[in-house]
């Protein structure tokens, strides 16, 4: 569970004010039933949760809960065509790259500098031509944008 997460699940579990700053950005807590105080999600904003943009020609793969090398047991998961991306109210924590096939895009992570949220771009190239698939972890702070996909060239 991540700081803000737990930050989120205190206030739920004393009943504090439904939303609340942290950083300069709004947080707000969803409600917790009370089998589940403790749990309770942050709902994302902008440069909280990690979610990913498909902008290739093809469509894309992607998973809701992280595990070990991939997506947790039993994980939501979604294909997102063309021009599609994850909620951006909800945390997807990776995507797919399938096998024989190359990606290429760009990993945005939002960080704070002198109080600043600030942008920082990477770009990335997945290359399996010739190779199994490759799940590909997007953190918490990031959104991955995965501009091109082929299976003849990189």
């Amino acid at each position: 569970m991540t700081l803000l997460q737990r930050v989120a699940a205190t206030a739920a579990r004393v009943g504090l004010a439904a939303a609340f700053v942290v950083g300069g950005l709004a947080i707000a807590p969803q409600a917790a039933g009370a089998d589940d105080v403790g749990t309770a999600e942050v709902k994302c904003l902008v440069g909280l949760c990690s979610r990913t943009h498909n902008q290739s020609s093809f469509s894309a793969f992607v998973a809701r809960d992280w595990g070990t090398g991939g997506p947790k047991a039993g994980s939501q998961t979604d294909w997102l065509s063309p021009g599609e991306s994850t909620p951006w109210d909800e945390d997807w924590d990776g995507f797919r790259v399938d096998g024989g096939w190359c990606y290429r895009g760009v990993i945005e992570t939002w960080v704070y500098v002198n109080g600043t949220l600030v942008k920082i771009p990477s770009g990335f190239t997945y290359d399996r031509r010739g190779l199994g698939e490759l799940w590909v972890q997007v953190h918490d702070n990031q959104a991955a944008i995965i501009t091109r996909q082929g299976n003849t060239s990189c």
